[in-house]
């Protein structure tokens, strides 16, 4: 049986949890991949850059570092926790969600704190 070591190269997610292992099991030799070994620095970066993530199936984005003194730009503030085709985000995919979109994070932000604050 494969562990965790391992991920749904079709759903991105982790193995054996991804939705689309469980609904198709005859399946899962043709899209199941180790992990890549991102122990190295550079090597995590090259997998985020590489990483492709549809910002129309995010949803529910949580946001943490937040300091006000430093309206309105918020510099510190990061991504904590969301939903990508109705699972949790892995660290990395928030960490790509960072990189690749920071414009459409920056306004998630500002209307999260419009809804956290009032």
């Amino acid at each position: 049986m494969l562990g965790s070591n391992y991920f749904c190269s079709r759903c991105k997610g982790e193995f054996p949890f991804c939705g689309c292992c469980k609904s198709h099991p005859s399946n899962m030799s043709t899209h199941i991949q180790p992990k890549p070994n991102l122990d190295n620095y550079d090597d995590l970066q090259e997998e985020i850059r590489n990483m492709t993530i549809d910002i129309k199936q995010v949803e529910e984005v949580e946001f943490d570092g937040i300091d006000t003194s430093d309206h309105p730009d918020y510099c510190d503030a990061y991504p904590c926790d969301a939903t990508y085709k109705g699972r949790p985000m892995t660290d990395y995919e928030l960490d790509a969600l960072m990189e690749q979109y920071p414009a459409w994070l920056n306004e998630k932000l500002q209307d999260w704190l419009i809804s956290y604050l009032y």
